[in-house]
């Protein structure tokens, strides 16, 4: 199993290499999405923790409240993709968007193999420590991830399928544990473009999920390359609204 992961992590890299730049490219110049204007906080890295991008919940924070963990894509930094989500995501819950812990040549940040479930949790952990008593975490927690940003998010889910609520893959060639996602409740929501390369494969992915027993659905995000959908705002209303479980 590990080695097939990795392999599916090598494919994943190069998949984002090739990609990266055009999706960086159409985010800046095509983005019609608005978002709060409660500016994030950012929380510098420590020896433990990330750089962390953090936008708390816009309903206040007298009260816990879930935690919503987004990971960037490969050469991207949190501050670029975080801003997609906020608008949505910090209604009522804290988005948590911690930086790659390796540089890229272009000054953005990438994932490595190792300590990523530990890099997630120490990222909570900031704002925990922040906002005492503020963070309801491990209740109904999602996670977020875009192009090697879904791969990693993926293998920490394969890791522990039992601690996500919800999770959110976008645009990657995933590779899903499916006997190991049938001990979590976790429900899957997939998504690319339409002119995305990994959209075919995030289909086929929902389709053998359901089939297996999984809570999973695709959606399209447009007629879009490797890039978040122009109206994210309500195509990520629609993902994260409850729903009854599909029929088959």
């Amino acid at each position: 199993m590990r080695a097939r992961t990795f392999g599916a992590f090598v494919c994943a890299l190069s998949y984002c290499a090739t990609h990266g730049a055009e999706a960086r490219a159409e985010s800046a110049t095509t983005s019609s999405t608005t978002w709060s204007s409660d500016a994030p906080r950012w929380f510098a890295a420590t020896a433990t923790a990330p750089e962390v991008v953090v936008y708390p919940p816009r309903d206040g924070v007298s009260a816990p409240h879930p935690v919503t963990v987004l990971l960037h894509g490969m050469c991207d930094v949190p501050e670029n993709e975080c801003p997609w989500f906020a608008n949505v995501v910090a209604r009522d819950s804290w988005l948590v968007c911690p930086r790659g812990p390796l540089r890229c040549a272009s000054g953005g940040a990438t994932w490595g193999y190792e300590h990523r479930s530990a890099l997630i949790d120490a990222a909570i952990g900031r704002v925990e420590e922040e906002f005492p008593g503020r963070v309801a975490a491990g209740t109904a927690d999602t996670l977020i991830g875009f192009s090697l940003g879904a791969f990693v998010a993926m293998d920490v889910v394969n890791r522990s399928p039992a601690r996500w609520a919800r999770v959110v893959l976008l645009g990657a060639k995933i590779a899903p544990d499916t006997r190991a996602l049938l001990h979590g409740a976790t429900r899957f929501v997939l998504g690319a473009g339409d002119f995305d390369m990994s959209h075919s494969h995030m289909e086929l992915v929902a389709r053998h999920l359901r089939a297996a027993g999984v809570d999973a659905t695709y959606s399209s995000l447009g007629r879009v390359g490797h890039r978040f959908a122009d109206d994210m705002d309500g195509w990520l209303a629609a993902a994260l609204a409850p729903r009854e479980r599909e029929a088959e």
